[in-house]
């Protein structure tokens, strides 16, 4: 892999881990019950179209994916 492969994949990842991390947080907060599995449902899902929008990006960047 070339030094800008590698950078872009490091940019992917950092960038796929608030995504991330807001939708485990948001499964901890419906555990414990304070939200309705609807909400946290809806919150989650939007979480992961974040992340495929980032990883998608990021496949562009590398050329494996055409606009």
């Amino acid at each position: 892999m070339s030094d800008e492969t590698v950078r872009l994949v490091v940019v992917a990842m950092i960038a796929a881990i608030p995504p991330t991390l807001a939708a485990l947080a948001a499964l901890i907060v419906a555990l414990k019950g304070s939200q309705k599995l609807t909400q946290l449902h809806l919150q989650i899902n939007s979480r992961m179209d974040q992340l495929l929008e980032v990883s998608t990006s990021a496949a562009r960047a590398e050329g494996r994916l055409e606009k």
